[in-house]
């Protein structure tokens, strides 16, 4: 696991230093919404330090976990689902395809649609597999 917290910690900083700059530069009518950002910048800098001193503090449970080797048989599930989820994809991308002759469909839209079939097919099937295998 990757310890993100230097990336973090300045994320939020920067967050919290240019809406302190666009206040004090910028016109009145942004005081809310950079005093949400502050707001936004302060919650990631706490989360970010909670974040930090919960992994230290169960360090070792959290490395165990996350080292389990890949096996065969994450391997065949991974195979599954890629290919179910191709399927899916494609008969959405020819029903979109279809629509799309009949009625005016923006490319957007249409992405849009594309993704979460994709979002949600891989979602389902994932957890249609480890459940059977």
């Amino acid at each position: 696991m990757k310890n993100k917290l230097i990336e973090r910690i300045l994320f939020s900083i920067l967050i919290i230093v240019i809406s302190i700059v666009n206040i004090l530069l910028g016109k009145p009518s942004n005081i809310y919404v950079d005093t949400f950002y502050i707001l936004i910048g302060l919650i990631a800098f706490v989360y970010t330090i909670f974040d930090y001193y919960m992994y230290n503090k169960n360090r070792k449970e959290v490395d165990d976990q996350l080292s389990k080797e890949y096996d065969e048989r994450d391997e065949l599930v991974d195979g599954k689902v890629s290919k179910i989820t191709l399927k899916v994809i494609l008969t959405t991308i020819f029903i979109v395809m279809f629509v799309s002759k009949f009625t005016i469909i923006n490319g957007d839209i249409s992405l849009f649609i594309i993704l979460v079939t994709f979002i949600i097919t891989e979602f389902l099937a994932r957890k249609y597999y480890n459940y059977i295998i």
